[in-house]
């Protein structure tokens, strides 16, 4: 998943040209179009110098770098951008240093920030040297040295080339300031100081944040890119690798845009369906709220016979054309991604319990296709892998919220997560909520605006209206109702009971069910 994009496409290099400095002297024009061949081969020479943290919990973000780079640069130079100069660097270690010697572990870093400038001192903060037992995460302070000493005609072993476009790619799951905890001063210290010489000599600064790192950790990579003209990305969707995550980086630094917007579905090609407790496949009559059976037998896994009676959440995954389902704690196969169908098939795919007890709000965003869900009953926001299912848990105890019903949806980039009596917009990028509203109801029966949850969300794709399955708890649990929610007043408006009761919900194409 790609976030956080904000690139300028003429960089104004201020107090650049002092002290013998080279200074950039390139003038980006927008792309002539958005096809690859043609932001690549009108984009000059390109400079990119990565810097990894080598800590031990990056192990994965180094094995999947590694095995990828190579591919990646066939590709861009494939596309024309042939004045490629990629340096993978670690900040204080490297893949030659003693403890990986021998190991594989960051093999293809072959250098380290503190050797290519000689045991420098941080610029801007004096007496602040790279530790060589304690700076392996300082990717803050690294920035500032590359970029500034890079620009420095003593520094022979690094300098950028004064026509290139000048980028430095940190990946880090730490905090800038030697890693943990990431919300000391010294961080945000770190961050400024690092943005101040990046902008004097013309950096663009494009972070990696790692999946697991601390909502503070991606909001300093958030603010390095911002105030550098780069774009912040986040290794959430594991579907897609490190080397593409750079790709991407270098296309938008070219003048390329991401994720464009995807086009709104056209009405009446689309059906809400759902899951109903008896493992039953439903759809909705979005005028009464009605269920109706549309699979004749219940969901079942293949070769198991195991009828799926607590689904917790759907969602049609566009990358594969097929309908998924994610199971609740009280289920057998509890914490559980399936693929559902049009017999009604249930084709187990991944085992998340090491995430989760339940999977709840699956949700997809259409342009990138990134999956989202949360732990069900808990407040852990969820990436799933759009290919395989398998869960990573990308944000934890995102915030107070009233741990029961957690269910979310996109609504073109926004991600709206309904939780217990509230309405919240979570940041895709750090997990962290937004209060929106306090979810009211109307044209409920009396007793159910005693206690209920929004057990799960979905969005119409051909006008954004948001559909939600109310759970009435004054019941136990037993009356679902079909609303709508107003995202701007957290209204909940009443359409009618289902009648059984039923989970996730989500749109599919119509005649899903009656294909192959």
């Amino acid at each position: 998943m790609v976030v956080g994009l904000l690139l300028p496409l003429l960089v104004v290099v201020a107090g650049c040209g002092g002290g013998g400095k080279s200074c950039p002297s390139y003038v980006l024009e927008p792309a002539i179009s958005n096809d690859p061949g043609d932001v690549f081969r009108q984009c000059g020479p390109v400079d990119i110098v990565i810097v990894m943290d080598t800590s031990g919990s990056m192990d994965d973000e180094a094995e999947g770098l590694c095995e990828s780079l190579d591919g990646i640069i066939s590709e861009l130079t494939g596309f024309g951008l042939t004045e490629l100069r990629l340096l993978k660097w670690g900040i204080t270690q490297d893949g030659t240093s003693d403890q990986f010697s021998g190991t594989g572990e960051f093999a293809c870093l072959t250098d380290n920030v503190r050797d290519v400038f000689g045991d420098p001192e941080v610029p801007g903060i004096p007496g602040r040297l790279l530790d060589e037992s304690e700076s392996d995460e300082d990717w803050g302070h690294a920035v500032a040295i590359v970029s500034e000493y890079g620009s420095d005609g003593d520094y022979p072993n690094f300098q950028w080339r004064a026509d290139a476009i000048r980028i430095i790619i940190p990946i880090s799951d730490e905090g800038p300031d030697l890693g943990s905890p990431p919300d000391t001063p010294d961080d945000t210290a770190a961050i400024t100081n690092a943005i101040s010489f990046a902008k004097a000599n013309g950096v663009i600064v494009a972070p990696i944040i790692a999946a697991e790192a601390e909502p503070e950790t991606a909001e300093h990579g958030r603010r390095l890119a911002e105030e550098t003209g780069g774009m912040a990305v986040r290794s959430t969707d594991q579907s897609i690798t490190m080397g593409q995550l750079i790709y991407d980086i270098v296309f938008v630094a070219c003048g390329g845009t991401l994720d464009q917007p995807a086009a709104p579905g056209s009405p009446g090609s689309t059906m809400l369906v759902t899951a109903g407790r008896d493992g039953g496949v439903y759809s909705l009559n979005t005028s009464t709220g009605s269920a109706s059976l549309i699979v004749g037998t219940p969901i079942s896994g293949g070769g198991t016979g195991e009828v799926l009676t607590h689904v917790s959440s759907l969602v049609y995954n566009e990358e594969v054309s097929r309908l998924w389902a994610g199971t609740g704690g009280q289920a057998d196969n509890y914490g559980s991604i399936y693929r559902i169908d049009a017999s009604g098939l249930a084709t187990f795919l991944a085992d998340d319990t090491d995430e989760a007890d339940a999977i709840a709000g699956l949700t997809q965003h259409r342009a990138t296709r990134s999956i989202f869900g949360m732990e069900g009953d808990h407040d852990d926001v969820l990436a799933i892998n759009n290919l395989t299912g398998t869960a990573l848990e990308f944000a934890d105890s995102i915030g107070d919220i009233n741990e029961s019903g957690n269910a979310l949806t996109f609504v073109g980039d926004r991600l709206y997560l309904a939780s217990g009596e509230e309405l919240l917009e979570l940041d895709t990028f750090s997990g962290e909520p937004t209060k929106v509203a306090d979810l009211t109801l109307t044209g409920f029966p009396s007793s159910t605006d005693v206690d209920f949850n929004i057990i799960s969300m979905t969005t119409r794709p051909s006008d954004n209206t948001v559909f939600a399955i109310l759970m009435d708890q004054e019941n136990s649990g037993k009356n679902t109702y079909l609303c709508t929610i107003n995202l701007s007043t957290g209204l909940v408006t009443n359409i009618g009971p289902t009648g059984p009761r039923v989970g996730g919900i989500a749109w599919v194409p119509v005649g899903y069910f009656n294909s192959n």
